[in-house]
């Protein structure tokens, strides 16, 4: 979830908490009991449910009359209805574009549909006998959560099996940058799916196939897709995504090839899911500078002090203690509580390499330039060591460190250069008994360095 630039959502569940309940019912003939005592049947005789078929049981009710029902037809995302068949003829429950051949019920079906409603049509042997119309629980957190996205980088795209105007008009309320930048897919070839996969925003009517080859052409297009979904006509998508997402009320199918499940059903999460990946990336780059900036300083400053005797007498145990202090125990522990949410762009060799190597440069440098200012008698010796510990540009470098991604700042490094720097005491007043029983010894047998003097 860390890299991801494209986030895929499904409108039933995760737009809208996933309860629907019936808004109106219109009537294309006086017989209304009849009508309903069809709905009542095909609602009995199904063995499986969703939110559509839920709230109409809710309102109607159901009904079990095997010697009048004759057989059954399961509700399918690719049919786009269910219905039996009775006594009296073929009774069909489903989306109105599916059923419907009258245009005058197809146009009053569109224009409900374009008011954010759900419409399924019920007709019986192709003759409609009522429209009705849901309307689905958009969730509060919605807006907040796609704006969180936005902010953070991420398009959003609204995959959908509902009607076009409808997912539209939804994805709107909720806040989705350009709704109005909808297309049906309903018998759309694949190849041509593929192409207006970054041309559109909303998909509708969104068979499985062509959910998966959206996911497929968005991958293509160097893009990292996370993908969310809960029923079985989602799993295509899911295994095709960067990052498949789904909710602990999802079929056990689509929680088995899932990434991330939502335990609280509640997609407002995945702005923690997303910003808790990106830190954690984020400060492990840092982290990674950090310590390879001090590999490559000693590392190089070995190579520098092999041929250098006497040079190789400032350095010291204690010194490379207090670098160590500085540079990795205080610096490290201030990173690992940064809170940098930004966008990762480029590969991590790009992202820490380059950086740490010119960081580790600049680190040298602060180490050995005290020693070629003793050479020159432009520092003494108690103030070559104390820089040498924690040299100024050693807080430089954390500097550097700090402004390596993209010019933010780090208020903690910067804390951390100021302590560095505290600890390093450029006081000429130094004590000197410990240099007389360590250093000073050392270089005054090479010639190096004059007798001793007791500090003043």
């Amino acid at each position: 979830m860390s890299r991801v630039d494209v986030i895929c959502l499904d409108k039933t569940g995760t737009l809208t908490d996933g309860t629907m309940s019936v808004e109106s019912i219109l009537y294309e003939n006086s017989r209304h009991e009849d009508t309903n005592r069809y709905i009542r049947l095909l609602l009995g005789a199904m063995t499986t449910q969703n939110a559509t078929s839920k709230a109409l049981q809710d309102y109607f009710g159901s009904e079990v009359d095997k010697k009048f029902v004759l057989s059954a037809t399961q509700f399918s995302s690719a049919r786009k209805y269910s219905g039996i068949k009775t006594l009296n003829g073929s009774v069909k429950l489903g989306a109105p574009e599916y059923l419907l051949v009258n245009e005058k019920i197809l146009e009053e079906s569109k224009n409900l549909a374009s008011q954010g409603l759900r419409v399924v049509a019920l007709t019986l042997e192709g003759m409609c006998l009522a429209l009705i119309t849901l309307k689905d629980g958009i969730r509060k957190s919605a807006e907040a959560t796609l704006e969180y996205f936005y902010e953070n980088g991420l398009d959003v795209k609204i995959i959908s099996g509902d009607n076009q105007h409808t997912v539209a008009k939804i994805a709107a309320q909720c806040g989705v940058r350009n709704a109005d930048k909808a297309i049906s897919l309903e018998g759309m070839e694949i190849e041509d799916v593929k192409k207006i996969a970054e041309e559109y925003t909303v998909f509708a009517r969104v068979s499985p196939e062509q959910k998966e080859a959206l996911v497929t052409a968005l991958k293509e297009r160097k893009h990292k897709v996370a993908m969310t979904g809960d029923g079985v006509n989602d799993i295509l998508a899911l295994r095709k995504s960067n990052c498949a997402i789904t909710f602990e009320k999802a079929t056990d199918a689509a929680k088995s090839c899932s990434d991330v499940i939502l335990l609280d059903n509640d997609f407002c999460h995945l702005r923690e899911v997303v910003g808790e990946g990106r830190r954690v990336v984020n400060n492990m780059e840092r982290s990674s500078i950090l310590f390879l900036m001090k590999t490559v300083c000693i590392f190089l400053l070995a190579f520098i002090l092999i041929p250098w005797r006497a040079g190789q007498m400032f350095f010291t145990i204690e010194n490379i203690y207090l670098v160590q202090t500085s540079v990795i125990a205080i610096s490290g522990f201030l990173l690992s509580l940064e809170r940098r949410r930004e966008p990762i762009v480029g590969s991590f060799r790009r992202n820490v390499f380059p950086k740490a190597a010119a960081s580790g440069l600049l680190l040298l440098v602060g180490a050995v330039l005290p020693c070629v200012l003793y050479l020159f008698n432009l520092l003494d010796m108690p103030n070559t060591i104390a820089m040498i510990s924690i040299p100024p540009l050693h807080a430089l470098s954390l500097g550097r460190l700090g402004h390596c991604d993209g010019g933010h700042r780090h208020p903690r490094l910067g804390a951390s250069a100021v302590l560095s720097w505290r600890r390093a005491d450029l006081n000429p007043r130094l004590p000197k008994r410990h240099d007389c029983q360590g250093v000073l010894p050392a270089l005054e047998r090479e010639g190096l360095a004059g007798p001793c003097q007791p500090a003043a």
